[in-house]
């Protein structure tokens, strides 16, 4: 019976002892696995830091390139800017030169003019006094012959006839006068408006010709001025396309846009004074 008890006692010594270690065993491997789990939670932990501070470093990136694209625009469209005024200056500098070249025009017909109406007059008082001159030789020999035919007539006979001669004579050239002023003012209007004429066709041609000239030179230094930005804008907008997914590419999209406005704005309000008078160039 003891020997019964000792050994139900060993057996349940060496169950405590087995069921101790298997208890001491199981407490390990809690303390094995909850290290393996605090070292995945801090390796998570690093890895999640190292993602936030990669992640932080992209926006600082992006928003840095953002900043940088942003700052490349507002520059090329301030340059596109200056581009477009200066350009319109030239334009309209020329302009200036043409009305220039006009006025030289139009001094050179006003000289025309009045050397063509001094010569008028002084061609008139040539033939007045020609003509003139052969009137009153003309009067005189009339008087002479009225002398011959008197020769045997009284003084006072002689004197009556003559006088009657004489205001006769007179009366010839006041009419000859009016007449010879009416013939030579007529042919001074009639050269004159040939001449104003022929100078209103060369101007008005002349101011075609440079109207002309202006609108195909700026039609052309704008065409040119627009290919340029569209290519630069252009260029500009490539260097976004990668960051287009965080929407800057919306953004420089309505930036372009705006700036678009502005230059148009920009260029009808620099023409417009000039527009205004029909691109007259007079």
């Amino acid at each position: 019976m003891k020997k019964k008890y000792e050994e139900e006692t060993r057996k349940q010594a060496e169950e405590f002892n087995e069921f101790r270690e298997k208890k001491e065993d199981f407490a390990a491997l809690i303390d094995k696995h909850m290290k393996e789990v605090m070292d995945l939670k801090q390796q998570h932990e690093k890895h999640m830091e190292e993602k936030q501070e990669e992640y932080k470093n992209l926006m600082d990136l992006l928003e840095h390139k953002e900043k940088t694209l942003k700052q490349g625009m507002n520059e090329l469209q301030d340059e596109h800017k200056q581009e477009m005024t200066d350009l319109i200056l030239l334009l309209l500098t020329r302009k200036k030169e043409n009305r220039s070249k006009i006025s030289s025009m139009q001094e050179t017909h006003r000289k025309e003019m009045e050397n063509l109406m001094k010569e008028l007059s002084n061609e008139s008082r040539r033939q007045e006094k020609e003509q003139l001159d052969e009137l009153k030789k003309r009067h005189k020999e009339e008087m002479k012959s009225l002398d011959r035919e008197l020769q045997n007539q009284s003084k006072e006979e002689k004197k009556t006839r003559r006088n009657k001669l004489s205001i006769e004579h007179d009366r010839e050239i006041s009419e000859w006068r009016l007449t010879f002023m009416n013939q030579q003012h007529q042919k001074q209007k009639e050269e004159v408006d040939e001449l104003q004429k022929e100078h209103e066709q060369k101007l008005n041609k002349f101011k075609q010709k440079l109207v002309e000239e202006n609108k195909r030179n700026e039609k052309e230094k704008m065409d040119e001025l627009q290919k340029k930005h569209e290519a630069e804008i252009k260029e500009l907008k490539q260097q976004i396309t990668t960051a287009d997914e965080d929407g800057d590419g919306e953004e420089m999209e309505d930036l372009q846009k705006k700036h678009e406005r502005e230059m148009n704005e920009l260029k009808e309000k620099l023409l417009a004074p000039d527009e205004q008078q029909s691109c007259s160039i007079s």
